[in-house]
């Protein structure tokens, strides 16, 4: 929820700072970038540093650093200063997904994972719709410096307290104090302990999240060709993401029911057929959609997120994790620019369709991935 918060915390900073300081569009789009790329950067050394460090200070220290950065920004005014803190609060952000996804994923047993990283996904998608709100609050009564400035000191307070917890709980421990595994094969490299399976699911990743991605970007486009006022595209952002934080907590609860394939091939076709249907609907229809599209859509990547732990051994959990979530934001970071191409070449509807192509491109991999997966775990059908 605060990682993700201060994400979302961010977009509503920028267009102050851009008024504040006479910042033109391309610094503020360098500021966004050097936030989103250092924590898609620091994904995969964060997986290395916990198996030195354990996953538990270094979540914590990540937490910290994300607080200090954003208190910092209240303090200062060159645009290189921002530049720096913003870098620093990447890389204090980049220890989230693989490292919190890790702890939980070894915490709770496969049956009841995916439904707790459904949880673990829906708290993320608070943290966005609360974090702008409570910083428009603050924002009635204080500056945007002392607001972050509040933001920071309260999780500095708040991350001590959830260490004191995840001690108590005995998770993410420092590697020394693990007690070794009894099993007799031998754990080396990136620890996959199943190549292939974790290929499929990394490729399904990729192109559920290629789709996603273009989808958010594009889809205000074709809202506003439809006849909808830009002012209301927000209002259609707001149904796509109420959807979608139901989506990650109820899809977690039917993976664990009606097993990973299923509730992927549910998913799936129910996010491609949704964007495609958006062509041909009017707009009341479409507006109304909306939500059972983000249910789906963004419902994918909880069941996608859970599976990771079935192939990757104990001792790596962060570093598959990391090399995980770094392909999808590599995915996601790359799509809207692609997609941009084919959008000024073919135009806009050839665009939404090739999104949900992509989608239901996900559909294939499956046959393959539900034998790895009955393999890898007879539970799971």
């Amino acid at each position: 929820m605060v990682h993700d918060g201060y994400s979302n915390l961010l977009y509503t900073l920028v267009p102050l700072w851009a008024l504040a300081y006479g910042f033109s569009a391309t610094q503020v789009g360098v500021l966004v970038g050097c936030y989103v790329g250092a924590m898609a950067l620091f994904q995969i050394p964060a997986g290395f540093l916990s198996e030195r460090l354990g996953e538990r200070v270094l979540l914590i220290a990540g937490m910290i650093l994300v607080a200090i950065a954003f208190a910092a920004i209240g303090l200062v005014e060159a645009y290189e200063s921002f530049v720096v803190l913003l870098i620093l609060a990447g890389l204090g952000s980049g220890v989230q997904h693989p490292l919190s996804s890790s702890i939980i994923s070894s915490a709770f047993t496969p049956e009841r994972r995916r439904v707790a990283l459904g949880v673990y996904n829906f708290a993320g998608d608070v943290g966005k719709a609360a974090y702008p709100v409570l910083a428009a609050g603050l924002m009635l009564v204080l500056s945007w410096r002392s607001t972050t400035l509040v933001f920071g000191c309260v999780t500095v307070a708040l991350g001590m307290a959830i260490f004191l917890m995840l001690r108590r709980l005995e998770v993410g421990e420092h590697p020394a104090r693990l007690k070794r595994s009894d099993s007799s094969e031998k754990v080396s490299g990136w620890g996959i302990l199943r190549p292939r399976a974790f290929s499929l699911l990394s490729l399904i990743g990729m192109l559920d999240s290629a789709a996603r991605m273009g989808f958010l970007t594009f889809i205000p486009f074709l809202l506003v060709a439809k006849g909808m006022g830009v002012e209301r595209t927000g209002f259609a952002f707001g149904l796509v993401f109420v959807g979608g934080a139901f989506g990650k907590y109820v899809c977690g609860i039917l993976a664990a029911r009606l097993g990973v394939i299923r509730t992927v091939l549910v998913t799936e076709v129910a996010t491609g057929v949704g964007i495609l249907l958006a062509l041909v609907l009017s707009l009341e229809p479409l507006f109304w959609t909306l939500p059972i599209i983000g249910v789906a859509m963004n419902g994918t990547s909880t069941v996608l997120y859970g599976s990771v732990a079935d192939f990757v051994s104990e001792e790596r959990q962060a570093r598959g994790y990391g090399l995980f979530y770094t392909l999808l934001f590599g995915a996601s970071a790359l799509a809207p620019a692609a997609l941009g191409l084919v959008n000024d070449g073919f135009g806009l509807e050839f665009s939404i369709a090739a999104i949900g192509v992509l989608a239901l491109l996900t559909l294939p991999l499956l046959i393959p991935m539900r034998r790895e997966i009955s393999a890898a775990d007879s539970r799971v059908r």
